[in-house]
């Protein structure tokens, strides 16, 4: 987290490192972000407004539903003074913004993922003022930085991690990956895994992984998941006698529907269906072949059978029978 208005002043953290990580442009400080849900109309310079992703955000969430949550913000007290941010990078949220002298909107409070964790900008200064200019009772100070921390600090990917991964079918081959790192969260390259597989039956299947990407310090192993139900992938990862970590991941497998979960074309599959009902595959370069084809099976129709009892014409045709056979009793004089 980066706040307070003085690590922005002048130049602030432009051409750093750290520039880089920030969810907001330094290099353009005049650009403005997207008004609160309102408009923006009427809002006071340096106070504070949550935009329609911070009134749903957990880090700014402050209520229980968007509408009073935003009441909750629009209620807090003017900031000392605000830096003015320019727009969000590709991928960041703006939680809150603020009002400039010139009624443009600017953020206060925006964030993003990055690498392996997450960045946060607030851009005001004296926040002290949402706590010492409000009633005794009012918490919403300590609300605000609670969530915001606790969001912020949220856990990590272990040393050893087991990315998801998703299995449509039985019979399936799906590779299982490991992304192994050390302490100071660098990819490690010489690292000895071990996998255990433990299938829904309760059988266990022990595999080693190999390094695919260095860089990432990602091992991948094919595996084929022979068995529908639920699989339990355990992972060990050491350095020479120096134990790296653990991970353990749960896999589903035929938990799917396989037409809805992969919507490509299937060529073999429809291949196999012409051959097994007499038609032909045609691909989209042949689709020229097929006025021909239409006509050719014109000539020999293929038949269908159909009960001869469910159809109301034979329905009619006993109703009249009956009804001739009332009718001659009549005349004859039977019963």
């Amino acid at each position: 987290m980066v706040l307070g208005g003085r690590s922005f002043e002048r130049q602030g953290l432009t051409g750093t490192p750290l520039a880089e990580a920030l969810p907001v442009d330094l290099t353009d400080r005049r650009n403005t972000t997207a008004r609160v849900p309102d408009g923006g109309e009427g809002q006071v310079v340096n106070a504070p407004a949550v935009t329609i992703d911070g009134a749903l955000h957990p880090a700014t969430r402050l209520a229980s539903s968007s509408e009073a949550s935003r009441k909750l913000w629009r209620s807090l007290p003017p900031l000392a003074s605000v830096s003015l941010m320019g727009g969000p990078r590709p991928g960041a949220q703006v939680l809150a913004v603020t009002a400039s002298p010139g009624g443009e909107s600017h953020p206060l409070i925006a964030v993003q993922r990055y690498g392996q964790g997450r960045t946060m900008v607030f851009a005001g200064e004296a926040s002290w003022r949402w706590r010492m200019l409000r009633p005794s009772t009012d918490t919403a100070y300590d609300t605000i930085w609670r969530q915001l921390v606790r969001w912020l600090a949220a856990p990590s990917p272990g040393p050893v991690a087991l990315p998801a991964m998703a299995v449509a079918s039985p019979g399936d081959v799906e590779p299982i990956a490991v992304m192994v790192r050390n302490r100071r969260f660098e990819p490690v390259q010489d690292a000895t895994i071990s996998l255990r597989v433990t299938d829904p039956d309760g059988a266990t299947r022990a595999v080693v992984p190999t390094l695919q990407d260095p860089r990432a310090g990602r091992y991948v192993i094919p595996f084929r998941f022979d068995h529908g139900g639920v699989y339990r992938v355990d992972a060990d990862a050491r350095s020479g006698e120096t134990t790296l970590g653990t991970a353990t991941r749960y896999v589903l497998v035929g938990g799917t529907d396989v037409e809805m979960a992969d919507l490509a074309l299937n060529e073999p599959v429809l291949q196999r269906l012409a051959a097994a009902t007499g038609g032909r595959y045609l691909q989209a370069s042949e689709t020229n072949e097929l006025r021909g084809l239409l006509r050719v099976g014109e000539a020999d129709p293929a038949t269908e059978m159909k009960d001869l009892w469910h159809n109301a014409w034979t329905l009619l045709g006993i109703m009249g029978l009956l009804a001739a056979e009332w009718v001659v009793r009549r005349r004859v004089g039977l019963a």
